[in-house]
């Protein structure tokens, strides 16, 4: 369970049988379920063995931690805006607004001109796309809302991988749908997605969709294979999946000159079943509430007359900005990737000083994935408060108590911020060890 590889609705063996296997006795073993069926982490039926579920609570706490003064915050992975690129793109945007004014309503797939450059990119990439395959939204998690809605009925399984992006599973509970883990392997880059688990998951779940983060995983930085790739767009395929690609962190890299992957959605041959979202977010601000959703045209109809889009909008100020931004996009990702080379530096050189057992994941993106060797990482990070430093466990990112033994680093602090927080990390750590 703490390594993730239990899926959710896996049977336990009996007491007795836990204890002969490990050795221990039928006392503790009972009060080992005892203490399972307490946290909500499973539940039992007369003459039923006891099966792994979500807690009645919810998969983690999603309120934000409170920001206090003088404290370290490496807890939460919002970017802090280039300030003078954002006023200027900002500015351009102002001066393209008067010719809206006459204006009595919007076009409910968004501004044409911002659909044609998010088109544009996706073609750039290696996925052809035309303007009428995009759909302006309020960000990705109301792109995901608004998908969730169309491709699937409540009570539907819908593949999460476990680790993940923990809005996106309270997303997939919230709306009724029952996530499944789809477990990934955090230790090796590309290898996070196991092309037999894959196979043997799909064959044994039969999912309506799949929730994926192929590139700059969140919380792991994995970036999947081309071979995994491969393997999901052929298991969705033979399962009629629709995969669910959330490519919020796509733009993000340390690395810009490598070979960058192409997009998942290209690797299948039934373009029905690939939907991809995307934001603004992460790679320029999360201020800026610009969303979007790449899928056949027919798909792009039925998502415009969902009940979600009468809920929520996208402001004209705010796609007049994301135009400028998409206009200026290669400058905008040169800003970033220099900001995260320099942060991804610091960290891992704090970590080699002050947390020297720790490990962390290969990958890219905008997190760290740190391996602690010890389950310790919900106490570390308790009591790093006391140092003035908040930072998430492993365990947030997990359905139930899985990944004790990791922390996330979100690499969107400065560098001297990280080193500072990550040796206070490191104090804490040696006392609890």
């Amino acid at each position: 369970m703490l390594s993730g590889q239990l899926p959710i609705g896996a049977q336990l063996p009996s007491e007795r049988a836990s204890a002969e296997a490990l050795g221990i006795s039928r006392t503790t073993a009972s009060a080992a379920y005892r203490e399972l069926r307490a946290s909500g982490l499973i539940t039992t039926s007369q003459g039923r063995r006891a099966v792994l579920q979500i807690p009645r609570g919810g998969m983690a706490d999603f309120m934000p931690l409170p920001q206090e003064d003088e404290t370290i915050d490496l807890a939460t992975g919002a970017p802090m805006p280039h300030s003078e690129l954002l006023e200027s793109l900002y500015r351009k945007a102002a001066g393209m607004l008067p010719a809206f004014f006459s204006r009595t309503s919007l076009p409910a797939y968004g501004l044409s001109e911002l659909r044609r450059l998010v088109a544009q990119r996706f073609t750039d990439r290696g996925l052809p796309t035309q303007e009428e395959q995009i759909l302006v939204t309020a960000g990705a998690q109301d792109a995901l809302r608004r998908v969730l809605e169309v491709e699937s009925r409540r009570g539907d399984s819908v593949l999460v991988e476990q680790p993940t992006y923990p809005q996106a599973t309270n997303l997939v509970t919230r709306t009724g749908r029952v996530p499944v883990s789809m477990p990934i392997d955090p230790r090796r880059e590309g290898v996070g997605w196991n092309s037999e688990d894959i196979t043997a998951r799909y064959e044994l779940v039969r999912p309506t969709c799949h929730y994926t983060i192929p590139d700059g995983h969140n919380p792991t930085g994995l970036v999947m294979s081309d071979e995994a790739r491969q393997s999901l767009a052929s298991a969705a395929e033979a399962q009629e999946t629709v995969l669910l690609i959330d490519e919020t962190t796509t733009e993000l890299t340390s690395y810009p000159d490598r070979p960058r992957p192409r997009p998942l959605a290209s690797y299948l041959r039934n373009h029905r079943l690939g939907i991809t979202i995307g934001s603004l977010s992460k790679i320029y601000w999360p201020g800026l509430r610009v969303g979007w959703v790449r899928a056949c045209p027919e798909v792009i109809a039925s998502l415009t007359m969902s009940q979600s889009s009468d809920e929520t909008s996208c402001s004209i100020m705010d796609q007049l900005t994301a135009i400028q931004v998409f206009t200026n996009m290669e400058k905008v990702r040169e800003i970033r990737s220099a900001q995260l080379r320099r942060s991804r530096a610091a960290a891992v050189q704090a970590l080699a000083d002050f947390l020297p057992d720790a490990v962390c994941t290969p990958g890219d993106g905008f997190t760290l994935w740190v391996r602690l060797g010890e389950s310790l990482a919900p106490a570390l990070c308790a009591a790093a408060k006391g140092m003035g430093v908040r930072v998430r466990p492993g365990s947030y990112f997990g359905f139930d108590q899985s990944f004790s033994d990791c922390l996330r680093i979100p690499l969107v602090q400065p560098p001297e911020v990280l080193s500072e927080g990550i040796s206070r990390l490191g104090e804490v750590y040696a006392r609890l060890s």
